[in-house]
């Protein structure tokens, strides 16, 4: 899986009103309506772990079925280190 994904349910407002991006102060993505009715702050734990940033451009969303699907397309050093620990884990 080459990205991190997260899904809002049962979201009642079209998907033009919804925006998703990247807070560089806090590290975090941001979901918020144009409208002001919903706010919602998203941290990241293994950027964290690992001291990279979010990177806004990739960040991308989509709208199916009421849900909302936020994807964030992993960093290569994440990729890289995920594959370590899985020959890691095959090696025992």
């Amino acid at each position: 899986q080459d990205s991190f994904q997260w899904r809002v349910r049962n979201i009642s407002f079209p998907v033009e009103t919804y925006s998703v991006s990247a807070d560089p102060a806090t590290n975090q993505l941001v979901v918020r309506t144009a409208n002001k009715k919903y706010f919602k702050r998203i941290s990241v734990p293994d950027l964290d772990r690992h001291g990279l940033a979010v990177d806004e451009g990739a960040v991308s969303f989509t709208h199916c079925n009421r849900t909302l699907v936020i994807s964030l397309r992993k960093p290569p050093f994440i990729l890289q280190a995920e594959a370590a620990a899985k020959m890691e884990r095959s090696a025992l």
